[in-house]
């Protein structure tokens, strides 16, 4: 369903506040348990990394997949 909002208000779109968290957390998590020091967008870019290569629970596709508009062949791993 189609949902307008306010310009520049992240704050009106619940989808995007909660892939923002998400983000958020899995970069603290990342950062706390490498031990390595504050490097907060590596760490941001590799957890989008990570996200978009896990598949949808429901298309049993990954984002990045649906998004290329392709799946892969990973028979030979």
């Amino acid at each position: 369903m189609h949902e307008t909002t306010v310009l520049y208000s992240p704050q009106q779109n619940v989808i995007a506040e909660r892939k923002n968290r998400t983000l958020k957390e899995m970069m603290n998590v990342m950062l706390v348990s490498s031990g390595l020091p504050d490097k907060c967008g590596e760490a941001v870019l590799t957890a989008c990394f990570i996200l978009n290569r896990i598949p949808h629970k429901e298309l049993d596709q990954t984002s990045y997949e649906l998004w290329k508009g392709y799946v892969p062949n990973l028979s030979y791993l």
